[in-house]
């Protein structure tokens, strides 16, 4: 969100690929980045996209691929935690609090005193400390919004083992493996009832 730089080896993925972020959300998000810079937090960013394109279904989303990584304040999974005695989620917090800037910013216009209301401050939320998602956790929610892993991959928890004990990935293997191979594999399935 903040720059058009892609550092090198960094994935650039369309928001438009992702799972619940539609065309018009995209639309809105690169228009408002165009016409007012980078979106400097996630506060920032909520309280410049309109609602109307950008709803809740479309945040999640943005958070479970990772499009908020770059704003270091928060990790992901602070978006989703419920504090002990709250009602409310980060993002849903997050979400309020665009809202309450959207409609002073829109009194604003709509008032004979336009000072007025722009006196008013509302104090970014407070969103709860957690323990950050493990390595499986994060990329299972990337995959179910990307259709692929993003930041890693599952077998990533096992390269001490892979590189211990002789194990051999498919595309290193060579003619002296012909016998006997061991190679990493990660095997998907589902179940179909009917």
């Amino acid at each position: 969100f903040p720059s058009h730089d892609i550092p090198r080896g960094e994935i650039r993925f369309g928001l438009g690929g992702l799972k619940g972020v539609g065309e018009m959300a995209v639309e809105a998000i690169i228009a408002e980045r165009q016409k007012n810079g980078p979106y400097q937090d996630v506060y920032d960013f909520v309280q410049r996209v309109l609602q109307k394109s950008v709803n809740k279904k479309s945040l999640e989303s943005l958070v479970y691929s990772g499009a908020f990584d770059c704003f270091p304040e928060l990790h992901r999974a602070q978006y989703f935690k419920m504090a002990e005695g709250e009602r409310l989620t980060g993002l849903e917090k997050i979400v309020n609090y665009g809202q309450v800037q959207q409609s002073l910013s829109t009194g604003t216009s709509n008032t004979l005193f336009g000072d007025l209301p722009t006196a008013m401050h509302v104090p970014k939320p407070k969103i709860a400390p957690c323990e950050p998602w493990t390595l499986t956790e994060l990329l299972n929610y990337e995959k179910e919004v990307t259709g692929m892993f993003m930041s890693g991959h599952p077998l990533d928890h096992f390269k001490f083992e892979l590189k211990h004990y002789e194990i051999t990935g498919i595309a290193d293997r060579s003619e002296e493996h012909t016998s006997e191979l061991q190679s990493p594999a990660m095997i998907s399935y589902a179940v179909f009832c009917l």
